[in-house]
């Protein structure tokens, strides 16, 4: 019994020692440079500038100073094709939840410095200038209402009022003759305009893979968004915008104006409201749109506009070329818009006209279309007007293209739309119910009978229907 007590003793010795040997062993630590972490490779610990801390980042300065410090620096922390991360969330101000950025972090940067995401921090950054992001640079907020992006103005910071007319955040090189920018991205944050006359987000430059999602625009004086082309090489925009609420003040200007010959991906999921100054809905004669639609080939999606006198115009703007190949659909309306869906063109009859007339407005496609007051559609190409009284909701109103003559006089255009209130293309298995249709309404019938051989008829009258064929 004393035998085995002495080898537990002496083996516990052993064990203490050997425990104490390794807990006093130096582990090795590398030198990294100032705000990069630390990362373990096959064998050691080493620095990577793929993930940067701009917080522990070795700059003086606000945020966009030290934002600016990393892009610039002669390091090379940011290089082309490499898609490195700046993370900013630990830049927090001192005291409250307001810090100055006094300039643009983007400025004189180096070839090849623009391919980084950045991460915001939450809170209210006030910005003292345009953002103007280059090709392959995002921006990320933590959530809309969480980080905020406000325009200074010459009160609330010293640094001094935004210039009239320019833009908050300017996706591309932002001159609008620069050539294309590509992978520009904004998502998860708020902009505040501080009811000042400058736009939210404008695009020119910025192309395939670019993007915005998740922003939330309040007190916007200008337009909220605003998407045009590159002039020097007449590209059109394919960038895409989802999960965007914008909130106009009574002297704004639109929600979204997607100006001649631009062609952005697709803008789906958009609320847009005109407020005035003491926080009520501005009135339906508010003389500006909550959407200009004025290129081609685009997709509005899901959208809810309420404050202005139209809620979507189209084919309002420039002197002459087309407006054609596009699709709106899932659109409401509140009870101050007037005509939700307005279609310019120069057979507006007695009601209001567009500020421009002779824009062609050919191929659009209309579907979902539900108004709370006064008019649904308001066609200026066929004269025809759809009241929320009598077509509260419209299923469907396409407009195609020009009907001509074989000598080329313009005669009118095909539409078709599901409204029983103007005439169309019915179908049924049955001959042509009784009742009340419009003049010009033709109905098919899809199923033999031997007692009225005629498949189609057109109407003559409130109640007459006279085979065709």
């Amino acid at each position: 019994m004393r035998i085995m007590r002495t080898g537990f003793r002496s083996w516990l010795g052993i064990a203490i020692i050997l425990l104490g040997g390794t807990t006093i062993l130096p582990v090795r630590i590398y030198a990294q440079a100032a705000g990069q972490n630390a990362v373990f490779n096959s064998s050691t610990t080493t620095n990577t500038s793929a993930f940067i801390d701009a917080a522990n980042f070795s700059s003086s300065g606000d945020i966009c100073a030290k934002l600016h410090a990393i892009l610039v620096s002669s390091i090379l922390y940011i290089q082309a094709t490499n898609w490195q991360v700046i993370d900013a969330r630990g830049i927090v101000p001192t005291s409250g939840s307001t810090q100055p950025c006094t300039s643009n972090p983007w400025a004189t940067l180096g070839s090849g410095r623009d391919w980084v995401t950045i991460l915001l921090p939450a809170g209210t950054i006030q910005i003292a200038t345009t953002w103007t992001l280059p090709q392959y640079t995002k921006i990320i907020g933590e959530g809309p209402g969480t980080t905020i992006l406000q325009a200074c103005t010459s009160i609330s910071c010293t640094a001094g009022a935004f210039s009239p007319g320019s833009a908050m955040i300017q996706m591309g090189c932002g001159n609008g003759s620069c050539g294309q920018s590509f992978g520009v991205g904004v998502e998860n944050l708020t902009l505040d305009g501080q009811s000042q006359v400058i736009d939210g987000i404008d695009n020119s430059d910025a192309e395939e893979q670019s993007y915005a999602k998740h922003v939330q625009m309040i007190n916007i004086g200008g337009t909220g968004l605003s998407l045009g082309i590159d002039t020097s090489t007449s590209k059109t925009n394919h960038s895409s915008y989802s999960d965007i609420s914008i909130t106009e003040t009574s002297v704004g200007n639109a929600c979204i104006n997607i100006q001649p010959n631009a062609q952005p991906r697709g803008i789906h999921g958009i609320t847009c409201t005109c407020l005035t100054s003491s926080g009520s809905v501005c009135s339906s004669s508010n003389s500006h749109p909550g959407i200009y639609l004025d290129g081609s080939d685009v997709s509005l999606q899901d959208v809810n506009i309420n404050g202005f006198g139209d809620g979507i115009r189209i084919g309002s703007q420039g002197t002459s070329g087309t407006v054609q190949n596009n699709i709106i659909f899932n659109i409401t309306g509140g009870t101050n818009v007037n005509d939700l869906v307005h279609i310019c063109g120069s057979n507006y009859g007695s009601h209001s006209a567009c500020s421009q007339t002779s824009n062609a407005v050919s191929d659009l496609t209309v579907m979902g279309i539900t108004s709370s007051a006064n008019n649904t559609i308001q066609d200026d190409v066929a004269d025809t007007l759809l009241a929320e009284s009598t077509d509260p909701t419209v299923g469907m109103y396409i407009v195609g293209e020009q009907v001509t003559l074989v000598s080329g006089s313009l005669t009118g255009y095909s539409r078709f739309t599901t409204s029983p209130s103007i005439p169309t293309w019915r179908v049924g298995t049955a001959d042509p119910p009784i009742g009340s249709c419009s003049i010009g309404t033709l109905y098919s019938r899809t199923s033999n009978s031997s007692t009225s051989p005629p498949t189609v008829w057109g109407c003559t009258g409130s109640s007459s229907w006279t085979p065709i064929k």
